[in-house]
This record gives C-alpha cells, structure tokens and sequence, in this order.
C-alpha cells in the first residue's frame, strides 16, 4: 500500500477498523476504495453466498443483477457529491459500481419490499442520569442476515469532508453513508428501523440523508429539522439524535416525522414508534428474511416493547457513567445473536466506544475508545 494510504489506516484488527479519509467526494472516494478494496471483495463474497443460499445456483445471478437493477432506482435520489464518491470508491477498488450503490440502499431496499429491517436498540441519558451530568448516548445496531459477515469488517469511518463538517461514522466497507455517526459539533444521529406502509421509491435514502445530516448540523435542533423538513424519505425510521444538551428521536415515514423529546432527562427508542401520530403511521412489524436463523420472536412488536421498557428500567436506575452504559448495552434483554454493531458516544469530548468482536452480540467483546476532539477531526 502506497505509503500515504497506509497512515490513513489507523487500526486494523479483526472486528474493528478504522480509516481517515478527507478531500473532496472523489479524493475520499479514492481513499476509501484503494484502502479497503480487499474487504469489499470480502462484502461482495458473501452477499452473494447468501443468494447462492436461498435462490439456488441457477437463480442466484439473476437474484444478483435484480438486486443491482432495484438499488439503481435510488441512484437520483442521492446527492452528486456521494454519487461522485461512490464512482470513485468503485472505480479505486476495481469493482462496479452496483454494488457500492447496492451496498448504501440495501436497508432501503428490503424495507421497501416489505422483505424485513434493522431490529436495533439505543438511548440517551443527561443530567441526572449520569454521573457526571455529560450526555451518553449508546446504540446497538441489529441485523437479520450475515451475521457471521458483517461483525469482522465493523470499520469506523474519521471523515473530513472539503467545505462541510467533519465526522465520524460507524459502518462497513464501502459504506459511504451513515447508520450512526457524531460530527465536529457534538451532534450524534442513529438510524433504527421502523415499519409503516407509507414508503416511496422516490426519497433519499436513509444512510445517505443521515451522512448529510452530520455534514450539515451545528446542533441536535438543526439535525431534527433536516430530517423532519428535508427530502422526502424512502421509509420508516427512528432517528435518535442528540448533542451535549438534548436528546430527540424523530420517528418519520416516507411523508410524515414527529419528534419525542427526553423525559426524566432520559430518551429510549426500538423499533416501533411511539407518538400517537406516527402510531397511527405504523405497519405489520417485519418478516423475518430468508435465509435468517434467528427466532420469530426478534422480528416482533412484542420484542420492540420489550427491549424498549429493558433499556428505560436501566437508564432509570442510574446515574450511569460510561462503563455502566456500555454494560447496559449488553446486558441480554437487549443485546441478542443479531446485534452486530455496539458503540457509546459522549458528545461533549467527541468520543466514541465500539465493540471489537467477530461474532454476535459483540457488545460481548472489548469496547475501543475512538477520540475525535481536536486537531484529530482534521
């Protein structure tokens, strides 16, 4: 690896990377895909291993170039600045760019197909609710499938893009948006899926309008407002956002958002949604996918609920610092065989805590501090 490149790498471990990219959307695009070309071949392996499973050899390249086709009809609805950097990530990783595209809609894509959706789980806790009064927020991302795939390539992503806020985000190889992330400002935003019947192929996808939230946001009220009063949305989601002084979760649909704010100074979110106005929005709760060995149960409304009330009771029995929140994030009622993701983020330092594991629930595993403050954003 060109000498450059190789101080971009910051860490490389099984179960965790991390990588520093900054420039303009085809320098970071370039960075990205010459760094992690390897580990994006490895994606691709098993994304494809899993249609082998479940269509069979004979239907499983069909499968593939559908998959490529349907993602293609989001491509628009991106802005050119990411659809640069994804060309260019493709392009340096010698690989086509259907599947990086794939890659940053494929959440959109099941959820649009009424095919399943992210069971995740997280919170916010200030003031008194923790020890120090600073805000902690902890997240655990969930997933139905590849759950031998996805632990192994957790990369988080230290991004400094030309003319916007710089950030770190949380995701995989070849994931140019963001499912959780904190930028330069303290501003923390996670995505948690939610089911309604109000979805539209023609919206931003939800990775990418979260990765230009945090490039944009100088507060948790500016966040709120862009997911709110932006583009139109392809889904139903939860977005938890929240800097040093509050906590919001904006549950939206495709044409509808609403925000619930922190009572007890706590805020706790799932998969279901929890306004009355947004209540009336929600849909049947997610199949389980093909292919998923996980149990019924996780795929349910019930279990939302139940790791809803899990996560209050803990945050309720606070103060919590750090080491406790982390804690909570495993304890069993809410971590399960599908969370493949666990990070802690304490906005007012700009750190960041992730799971380092190669197998689920890698809350299990070491917790690595990323720090982000300072001359490190740059």
């Amino acid at each position: 690896m060109d000498p450059g490149l190789s101080q971009r790498l910051e860490r490389h471990d099984e179960g965790l990377i991390v990588v520093s990219l900054d420039g303009g959307p085809e320098e970071m695009g370039r960075q990205h895909g010459l760094i992690l070309a390897r580990e994006l071949r490895t994606l691709q392996q098993g994304f494809r291993a899993y249609l082998w499973q479940v269509k069979g050899r004979l239907r499983a390249p069909v499968a593939y170039f559908l998959s490529l086709l349907m993602a293609g009809r989001l491509h628009y609805f991106i802005s050119p600045d990411q659809r640069r950097e994804m060309r260019a990530l493709a392009q340096a990783a010698r690989m086509g760019y259907g599947f990086v595209l794939l890659v940053n809609v494929l959440d959109d894509l099941v959820k649009l197909m009424s095919k399943g959706g992210l069971g995740c789980s997280a919170f916010a806790v200030h003031g008194g609710r923790t020890r120090d009064g600073r805000m902690l927020v902890g997240r655990n991302l969930d997933y139905g499938l590849f759950l031998d795939l996805l632990p192994p390539l957790t990369t988080v992503f230290r991004c400094a893009p030309t003319g916007k806020r710089a950030f770190l985000s949380v995701g995989w190889p070849g994931y140019i948006g963001a499912a959780s992330g904190m930028n330069e400002a303290g501003v923390v935003v996670s995505i948690l899926s939610s089911s309604t019947p109000d979805r539209a192929w023609q919206g931003m996808p939800e990775a990418v309008l979260c990765r230009a939230v945090l490039e944009t946001a100088g507060s948790a009220e500016e966040a709120v407002e862009l997911l709110s009063r932006g583009p139109r949305r392809t889904c139903g989601n939860n977005f938890l956002v929240a800097d040093e002084a509050e906590a919001m979760v904006v549950e939206v649909s495709a044409r509808a958002a609403e925000v619930r704010r922190m009572q007890d100074d706590t805020i706790t979110v799932t998969n279901h949604y929890q306004t009355p106005a947004m209540q009336a929005r929600q849909g049947p709760f997610f199949r389980r996918p093909a292919g998923s060995e996980l149990p019924e149960e996780f795929f349910t409304e019930a279990y939302s609920r139940a790791r809803d009330e899990r996560l209050r009771t803990g945050c309720l029995a606070g103060p919590l610092d750090a080491k406790q929140a982390r804690e909570l994030l495993r304890d069993s009622g809410i971590a399960s065989a599908a969370t493949v993701q666990s990070m802690l983020f304490r906005p007012a330092s700009r750190n960041l805590w992730v799971a380092r594991a190669t197998a689920t629930p890698v809350c299990k595993g070491e917790f690595v501090e990323i720090r982000g403050g300072g001359q490190s954003w740059r």
